[in-house]
């Protein structure tokens, strides 16, 4: 493609516009160093950020990858060695999504009519290739968005809503799954089933704000005492649940004697007032279960008789 300019007055010569207007794809014309000169309207509808040919430059990254280079100039020095289309690579900002996406394109040199000398640079963007890549982007965004909203929905019906704990629904599964894994391997795992004590007059005392605040406290104070790869659950109303993994009854025991000394530390204040809340606890080991529910119910007759031989403390189901 040839065009008669001179060069002095190459950015406002009409020649510029007339060929711009003769290409149906969105296209720039930008100098051999990179200015960019000019753009067609199919350029403005395609990348709607751009307001004027100052800020394309902003907008609008070229890049070989043919010859593995950024530099413009670089580009446009091989492309006028050369005759036709030369593809690149163009970095731009599609559909004003604020994601700037790559998208295949074309660059040819405009040359002098008379001398054949190169005078600027035609990048041309691919028009099918744009729309399939904002209809790409689009369905990866509404992909990314359903992804979302299945972890959220996921995440609430596994979650405690006040506690943020692991809800009964999470820990039945993971306590099958977890027995099932026990006993196929040498590893054995501990459940512990805490009651607080006296809960119920907490509540009738100082209300039930109160004893939600109080929930959270002792949820707070298991959950900091368990490891990693220990699950720690609300099972129901002041009750709650703790699956010791890969760990042995004696060392139930170490884990059951901090989060009770640390449920001591953690009064609860209201106002000008505290008090310090105690629990009562039953475990089992999964080695002595016949299945998960047979597991839970041996860890609650040894909560129960915690609770009956004066609460405040733990026993091992025996």
């Amino acid at each position: 493609m040839s065009i008669s300019v001179d060069h002095t007055k190459l950015a406002g010569d009409v020649s510029l516009r007339s060929v711009l207007d003769n290409i149906t794809e969105p296209a720039v014309i930008a100098a051999m160093d990179g200015e960019i000169l000019s753009y067609n309207r199919q350029f403005h509808t395609k990348v709607p950020d751009v307001v004027c040919k100052g800020n394309i430059q902003q907008l609008l990254n070229v890049r070989s990858s043919v010859y593995e280079t950024e530099n413009i100039i670089e580009i446009a020095t091989k492309t006028t060695k050369r005759t036709g289309l030369f593809p690149i690579q163009l970095f731009v900002e599609l559909e004003n999504c604020g994601v700037k996406t790559c998208v295949p394109g074309y660059i040819s040199a405009l040359r002098y009519k008379e001398s054949r000398l190169p005078a600027a640079m035609l990048v041309q963007l691919d028009e099918h290739l744009i729309k399939i890549t904002s209809r790409l982007k689009a369905l990866q965004d509404a992909e990314l968005v359903h992804a979302k909203k299945a972890r959220i929905a996921s995440l609430k019906a596994t979650t405690d809503e006040l506690t943020g704990l692991k809800n009964r629904r999470f820990l039945n599964t993971f306590l099958k799954y977890q027995w099932h894994a026990t006993k196929r391997s040498s590893e054995d795992a501990v459940i512990i089933l805490f009651d607080i004590d006296h809960f119920k007059k907490i509540n009738d005392v100082y209300g039930h704000d109160v004893g939600d605040v109080a929930l959270k406290k002792f949820a707070y104070c298991l959950e900091e005492e368990a490891r990693a790869a220990d699950i720690v659950g609300r099972w129901g109303g002041e009750e709650f649940m703790v699956v010791l993994t890969h760990c042995k009854e004696d060392e139930a025991e170490l884990y059951l004697s901090r989060a009770m000394k640390k449920l001591k530390e953690r009064a609860v204040k209201i106002d000008q007032q505290m008090f310090i809340m105690t629990a009562s606890a039953g475990f089992c080991s999964l080695s002595k279960a016949q299945s998960p529910e047979d597991a839970i119910s041996k860890a609650d007759k040894a909560l129960y008789r915690a609770k009956n031989n004066g609460r405040n403390q733990f026993i091992k189901y025996a």
